[in-house]
């Protein structure tokens, strides 16, 4: 039983990543940069509305939202506050219908400030926009569990570096790579284990 539900789990999160990026690109259309749109807000209430139904749904939808994240970093190396914000005020909400909102403020607030920290010691090393996306996805995290939450923290950097040795093993030492989707990914891979 235990195993069905956590292919349906995995199943629903990569069906959501999917549609993220789908979404992301209709979004962006043409346009070198991302701009906000009526469609953040009807992402944000969409979110809001299946994260309160709870289990699979609201996997598929963080992965959704993780998605257009992650697509968004690597095509501009932006995280836009306007979802980021909307991500954070959606995990309170449905941690507080959960009943595990302490859980999630811990959680949030310890990735936030350990990013706040890298990113006022070393600004090259984190951008602003990881700063702020690692509230909700350390709140996330967080309520599934303090392992899941160190698997979140530790495995982000992790796979950056790892992305950035294989960039750099392709001939482009001087490119950057972005942090979003490592965050987003590892915080996906801590709820599926």
């Amino acid at each position: 039983m235990e195993a069905t539900r956590v292919s349906a789990v995995i199943l629903a999160g990569v069906a959501g990543a999917c549609v993220g990026v789908a979404s992301t690109a209709v979004l962006r259309g043409a346009r070198a940069e991302w701009r906000p749109t009526g469609a953040a807000p009807m992402t944000a209430a969409g979110w809001a509305a299946v994260s309160l139904l709870g289990g699979t749904a609201s996997v598929a939808v963080l992965a959704w939202w993780c998605a257009c994240l992650s697509s968004i970093d690597v095509g501009s190396r932006r995280l836009p506050n306007v979802l980021t914000a909307a991500g954070a005020i959606v995990i309170g909400v449905h941690a507080a219908v959960l009943d595990r909102f302490p859980a999630m403020l811990v959680g949030a607030a310890g990735l936030f400030g350990c990013y706040l920290v890298v990113h006022v010691v070393m600004p090259r090393a984190f951008g602003a926009g990881d700063v702020k996306l690692a509230w909700p996805l350390g709140g996330v995290a967080a309520m599934a569990g303090i392992d899941a939450w160190a698997v979140a923290a530790l495995a982000a950097p992790l796979l950056t570096g790892v992305a950035g040795v294989i960039v750099a093993a392709c001939g482009r030492r001087r490119a950057r790579v972005p942090h979003g989707p490592a965050m987003c990914l590892s915080t996906l891979l801590a709820l599926a284990a």
